[in-house]
């Protein structure tokens, strides 16, 4: 700093000089005074401000979000019917099938004849177009509701009886809820604190993001599941529905069971055309006539147990090889 020579003697310079000084060092002394002592925080480092939302965006700091944090193959017990559910992690995934893909399903579908002609009937155009659809984490039974799970709503007030309940005996409480129209498989859901799966996450959960043909791997295995056997060769020991849970070595890569086979499983949506165009990845929006089935049953042979595969039948439906299983949203996500 330049001071101007105003013709003040030479001492009155050197005497405003050092009243300079002596204030900078005041200055400099009082800052340090302020400063956080080596026994408060840590040399080099700074204490964490208190954590608060983005002013902007409204998302919570990232050292907040991954605390808790899931992983694909984190597993909880619901409360309400002591389901045990796996998780299935934020991810993006291949929902439907290509032009390739379904001639690849008529192919295999003409593998396996029936006396049905079921090939003939089948929509497999309505897996197309595929499209590329991102879903947040979420919660999937691990297996289909069981009619002793079903029981428990039923008590409760929250459920009609099952339709087939007079067919099950004591020993047949873990087979799968079956005779289920979709209303009261809904009802079930709200119930045990869920919903039933949109077709997007059913489809996720089924085939991940290698987009799996079969919910084990991309060619057909007696193991993966209860299937027809008369049409497939399989043996697997049961002329109609399975326990829940009998075929481990049909596990999706989220950890969920029978996905393939057994019992079809509702979902949320209704049928519609793929994409969803605007609408959300995860379902159209009301209820139409036809509704959604997935996964196939011990009635069907393998173009119908695919993860892809799609079966429009009425909203009332309540066939002897019709399930479900619910879902349950991420409050983290």
């Amino acid at each position: 700093m330049r001071v101007r020579n105003s013709g003040l003697p030479e001492m009155k310079l050197t005497l405003l000089a050092v009243g300079m000084a002596a204030v900078m060092l005041v200055t400099a002394c009082a800052a340090a005074a302020q400063t956080p002592r080596s026994s408060e925080s840590p040399a080099g480092s700074e204490v964490p401000p208190a954590p608060h939302a983005d002013l902007e965006t409204g998302t919570p700091p990232p050292a907040e979000t991954e605390i808790g944090s899931l992983t694909v193959g984190d597993s909880r017990v619901r409360p309400a019917d002591d389901m045990q559910m796996v998780y299935v992690p934020a991810g993006s995934f291949q929902m439907g099938s290509t032009q390739a893909q379904i001639e690849a399903a008529i192919q295999l579908c003409t593998m396996y004849p029936d006396d049905y002609n079921k090939c003939r009937n089948a929509q497999f155009t309505e897996e197309a177009p595929a499209a590329d659809v991102s879903l947040a984490g979420f919660w999937i039974d691990r297996t289909e509701v069981t009619f002793s799970q079903y029981a428990r709503c039923v008590e409760a007030g929250a459920c009609p009886t099952a339709r087939l309940v007079d067919l099950t005996t004591d020993d047949q409480g873990d087979l799968p809820a079956a005779g289920i129209p979709w209303q009261d498989a809904a009802d079930y859901c709200a119930w045990a604190g869920g919903s039933l799966p949109f077709e997007a996450q059913w489809e996720y959960a089924a085939r991940g993001a290698d987009n799996l043909i079969f919910p084990w791997g991309n060619d057909f295995e007696c193991s993966g599941g209860n299937f027809w056997d008369d049409y497939t060769g399989c043996s697997d020991g049961y002329a109609e529905a399975a326990p829940v849970g009998s075929f481990p070595g049909g596990q999706s890569w989220c950890g969920a069971l029978d996905m393939a086979g057994n019992v079809w499983e509702w979902v949320a949506d209704p049928l519609m055309p793929y994409p969803y165009l605007g609408q959300s990845a995860s379902g159209g929006a009301g209820h139409g006539e036809q509704m959604i089935l997935r996964g196939g049953s011990w009635a069907y042979m393998p173009a119908f147990v695919r993860t892809a595969f799609r079966y429009p039948v009425p909203i009332t439906a309540d066939y002897q090889a019709v399930g479900f299983r619910c879902v349950m949203d991420d409050p983290g996500e």
